[in-house]
């Protein structure tokens, strides 16, 4: 597959942030799979729908990543912000999902969909591989024009 192609925008955020912010969504869905608490889905529904579709700067883990950049000095490294707003998008999708299917008592089953989760934060936070970018690549060819 040549280079994905993400969605553009004018707006930048700083991919060190954003790679960090994708950790602490591993080590939260670390935490559920290993201890079900379901509110941690709960919470990541309400930080990616934040995240991936207002523009309020209120998104939780954003604001534990400022506290933790004062702390621990974090290198600005501008990037296109859409792609990572897409992202956040598919997991805002993937939480709702994984917590409906919990409370639906399908709990197994939100474990499996959450180890998605894991792998897709896992890339992005330890490799700076965007999936969300890949995914919006392939929509792209099986629906042109979709945007």
């Amino acid at each position: 597959m040549t280079d994905p192609s993400c969605p553009v925008s004018t707006e930048k955020i700083n991919e060190n942030a954003a790679r960090l912010v994708a950790f602490v969504v591993l080590l939260l869905s670390v935490i559920y799979i290993l201890t079900g608490f379901i509110w941690i889905f709960v919470l990541l529904s309400f930080d990616f729908f934040i995240r991936g579709f207002t523009t309020l700067q209120i998104s939780p883990l954003k604001q534990f990543v400022k506290v933790l950049a004062s702390v621990i000095p974090i290198k600005n490294k501008p990037v296109d912000a859409a792609p990572k707003k897409f992202a956040a998008k598919l997991g805002f999708i993937m939480s709702l999902v994984i917590t409906a299917l919990y409370f639906a008592g399908f709990i197994s089953v939100s474990i499996y969909i959450s180890y998605g989760l894991v792998l897709f934060a896992s890339l992005e936070s330890l490799a700076a591989v965007c999936v969300g970018c890949y995914i919006y690549d392939y929509t792209q060819r099986l629906f042109p024009g979709l945007r």
